[in-house]
């Protein structure tokens, strides 16, 4: 991190932040528009002995959590971990499989010894179901895995199996002889499962009202319900903040409710 210039030297040269941007992910991919909204570089210039004095600084007053070793910013604790399981991840859990077996006992011992720390471990269980390509794990307590080649091979059959079948339920094998697969939603007038069509409230998302927002309406025409919806929560919002604006200032003046 030191600077190996002479005075003169540093007092000619700039060190420019477009230079130090992050790789943008080529379009159209997942993180494209994210990393362009929030990686924009701004243009400017510094001097390296005030760039050396200032990441000295921020190294002496900030956690060192937030920190690698040579000063720069921890992406790992700025940026969140993703909920969603990589490939990465996929593995390094089949590889635990392949080792302790797949009972909810052996998380702990796969996660310690396999997984990646970035990865929650509340969410250990639900990834060892996907890992593995089934609802059901009991069919698999006692088998024994040779690799973590084999467990994806099983998860590749189950996949296969449930969509020849018409059994993929979130995405994986209803692997149940005794239960039948849930085919419908629950109705919020009675509270059973008979529903048809999933409810307003199992919809609606703050990430659906961003990309209306967005203005990717194109894509969301199956959703023109939902759509309405949004639009009706955020009228309800609307006029629920009027209410109590005006409440307080009745109090305000005196009144009692």
């Amino acid at each position: 991190m030191l600077s190996t210039k002479t005075e003169k030297e540093k007092k000619k040269s700039r060190y420019y932040g477009i230079n130090y941007s992050p790789a943008l992910p080529k379009e159209g991919d997942l993180n494209y528009e994210l990393t362009m909204r929030r990686a924009i570089p701004d243009t400017y210039a510094v001097r390296p002995d005030y760039a050396e004095y200032l990441l000295k600084f921020r190294a002496e007053v900030v956690g060192h959590e937030m920190l690698v070793e040579d000063g720069r910013l921890s992406q790992t604790y700025w940026q969140p971990s993703p909920l969603y399981p990589t490939k990465e991840v996929i593995n390094q859990i089949q590889m635990g499989i392949a080792k302790y077996g797949c009972r909810h006992t052996a998380i702990p011992a796969i996660y310690s010894e396999f997984v990646n720390r970035n990865t929650k471990i509340d969410f250990m269980e639900i990834l060892v179901h996907l890992a593995l390509g089934v609802v059901f794990l009991e069919d698999y307590y006692g088998f024994k895995f040779k690799s973590a080649k084999e467990v994806e091979e099983i998860r590749t059959k189950n996949i296969q199996k449930a969509k020849k079948e018409g059994l993929l339920w979130g995405g994986i094998f209803w692997n149940s002889t005794m239960f039948p697969v849930p085919e419908n939603f629950i109705d919020t007038k009675t509270g059973n499962y008979t529903a048809s069509t999933p409810s307003p409230g199992e919809m609606y998302c703050k990430m659906l009202t961003e990309l209306i927002d967005l203005g990717h309406e194109d894509q969301l025409t199956d959703l023109a319900y939902y759509k309405q919806k949004i639009l009706s929560e955020r009228k309800k919002q609307k006029t629920e903040k009027k209410a109590k604006i005006k409440q307080r200032n009745l109090i305000d003046m005196g009144f009692t409710l």
